[in-house]
This record gives structure tokens, sequence and C-alpha cells, in this order.
């Protein structure tokens, strides 16, 4: 990576400060309170931003009240660096907490090109550029002015050194620090258990809900281990009970059977007695009309047939003697011997009695032929 310009919009005591930096070593020196630790900052701002990371919250570190503006509250700036050839820019407001990484050829915003640090929410294309996290770039690259080493202190640097070197091989090599740098990293990285947000957080609370989900599980497993002894246990009593279903279910299908088949039998005499009524409706619709005055009419031939049936009754009594007297004329004519002995005038007498029967005979069949026809026209 390659750092090509910097401008301090409104950082720290500086404002509208552009600085172009060339190939090769660039120096930026001054005397006290010159501003040097304020373009370091802006640097590593530029790059990480001043938010500490896994709070629930956005809470800023330090760096960012000490390097707000003097005199203004705009509180932005802008950096250009080059990586594998592709010149990026950063724009980043401080105090609102925006950024935009744009393609200094196109101009174009990439910040979807970036994902966020779990720990801060920043976009993380510094760590993906540089390939090292803020914890290291402050502890190497960008080594503060606070933590430079003293005259008075190189003793003991020395003597770490050499401590170093029994211990690693490596006189650089520090592995106190390097154990110390590890748990930072961790805690930086990973979070706390505390901090729910976090990794670890959020692994821990995983995990919590894991053994409460376990202790669920094996609290019903422990009662369904308990209802299959009871199962097996009482297993025969339930197959006795489901062959006394089993027949209960046929005698109740036997008996729903009879039930359906008679309520079957019901339905089809009702059928044959609503054919007959609505025959018998039939037969009198041709009536629905009739004349009201000729109701009077109807009852007295009504009346005369009633009276006809009954002479008709004694009329068949009657025909039903002759006959019989007929089939009998051997008994007839002992029955009348002094026929044999009847004059002529008495022979005419009962000619013309035999020839009213006759035509009383005749009457007869004409008034059932009548009785017959009304009938029919009711």
């Amino acid at each position: 990576m390659i750092l090509n310009r910097l401008y301090l919009k409104s950082f720290g005591k500086f404002k509208d400060k552009e600085i172009i930096l060339t190939d090769g070593l660039n120096i930026i020196y001054g005397p006290n309170e010159a501003g040097k630790s304020t373009i370091q900052k802006f640097i590593e701002g530029m790059f990480f931003g001043f938010k500490k990371p896994y709070k629930s919250r956005r809470i800023f570190t330090n760096e960012q009240q000490s390097c707000q503006p003097w005199d203004s509250d705009i509180y932005t700036g802008i950096l250009e660096y080059e990586h594998q050839g592709k010149k990026y820019q950063i724009e980043r407001d401080f105090k609102n907490d925006d950024l935009v990484i744009r393609d200094v050829l196109t101009g174009e915003n990439i910040n979807k090109l970036f994902k966020q640090h779990k720990g801060t929410k920043e976009l993380n294309f510094a760590e993906n550029h540089m390939n090292i996290n803020k914890n290291v770039f402050s502890n190497t690259i960008s080594i503060s002015q606070g933590r430079s080493v003293s005259d008075e202190e190189l003793s003991r640097e020395v003597s770490s050194k050499l401590s170093n070197l029994s211990y690693s091989g490596n006189a650089d090599i520090s592995i106190r620090r390097a154990c110390m740098e590890l748990e930072k990293v961790l805690r930086e990285e990973a979070g706390s258990e505390k901090a729910p947000k976090s990794p670890m957080g959020i692994l821990t609370k995983q995990i919590n809900q894991l053994e409460e989900e376990k202790a669920k599980i094996e609290s019903i497993l422990s009662k369904v281990r308990h209802f299959e002894a009871q199962l097996a246990e009482n297993r025969p009593l339930i197959l006795e009970n489901l062959e006394k279903k089993r027949k209960k279910e046929a005698d109740i299908k036997t008996l729903n059977d009879y039930l359906l088949a008679k309520k079957l039998k019901n339905v089809q005499e009702q059928e044959e007695k609503i054919c007959k009524i609505n025959k018998h409706i039939y037969e009198l619709e041709k009536f629905r009309y009739f004349p009201v005055h000729q109701k009077e009419r109807l009852m007295e031939l009504k009346e005369a047939i009633k009276n006809l049936g009954n002479n008709l009754k004694e009329v068949d009594l009657s025909l039903k003697k002759q006959r019989e007297i007929r089939r009998q004329p051997q008994k007839y004519l002992e029955k009348h011997e002094y026929l044999r002995d009847l004059d002529m005038e008495s022979a005419v007498y009962i000619s013309r009695d035999y020839a009213l029967y006759q035509s009383f005979q005749e009457q007869i069949d004409q008034k059932k032929k009548l009785m017959e026809t009304t009938e029919k026209a009711l």
C-alpha cells in the first residue's frame, strides 16, 4: 500500500491542510505541538475510525475527542492511497460517523465491495488491503510517541531482549508481550463473555441456549422412556381393549346398516304414498276450475247414484232369484203346477209381465252405464 495524499479538511488544529506524498521516503517533521501526532492519528482514524469495538451503542475512543477541530463544527478528511495498482479515496466524517470509499479513476462509491467488522461495524477495507487489524497497525506501523522507548529504559529493553533470545531464539520476539498481544487481540476480535454482541458473547449465549435445549430434550426423553415402559406393561390390556373396540365397531356398523335399511324402506313406502297422492291430485286437477254453480247439481247426481246403487242391489237380488229359478225349471214347474191349466188370458198377462221385466232390466243396465260414466267424470 502506498499513501498518495492527505487532506485534513477540519481535523485537530488543521483546517484545509493538504499533504502530497511522493515516491520514496517522506519525513514529516516540526517542533513540539506542530501537529505531527495529529497527522498520525488522522491516518489511523481514516483507515479504522475511532469507535470502540463490541458495544451495543456507538461509543468513541479518546482520540475522537482529542482530535476534534478547534474552531469548526466540520470534522472531516480525505485520504488517497494506492493498492496493487489501483487508487482509492477515503472520505470520512468523524462527527456523523460516515464513510465513503471511492475508486479514484471512476469516482464510483465502492462501499458495497467490503464487509463490516463484527466488533466496530467499520468497513474492513484496511484489513483487506494491509492484512492487519487496527490493534496490530497501532502497535507496529503507527507506534505513537507515548510508546517509544527512552534512554532510561534502554537497559530494561536490552534485558528483555536477552530473555526473549533465551526462550525464543530471537531477541525481537517477546514471549510475554506476544502472549499479552494475543490476549489483547483475542479480546478485540472475540470480545468477552460479558459483551453480548461480541463473537465470544454470542457463542456463549448460543452455548447456554443449546444446554437449555439439551436439558429440555433429556427431560422429554426421560418421560418418553417412562411412557414406553408403561406401554409395554399395559400392552396386553391395550390389545384386548382394541379387540373389544373392533367388535363393538362391527356391531355398531351392523346396527347402522339395519337402521339405514329400515329408513330406506320407510322412505320407499312414503315415496309410494306420495306417488299415489300425486296421482290422485293429477286426477282431481281437471276439476280445479269446475264451475261453482254446478256443485248442487253434482251433489244431486251423487245422491241419485247412491240411490241407484241401492236399487241396483235390490235388482241384483231379484235377478239372482230369477237365475236360480231358471236353473231349476223342474222345481219351478213342480212348485207352479197350476200353470199347466193356465188359460190364454193369464198367459198374456204373464207374457206382459215378462216384457216389463226385460224393459226394467234394460233400464238397470243403462243406469249402471250412467253411474260408471258419472264416476269417471268425478
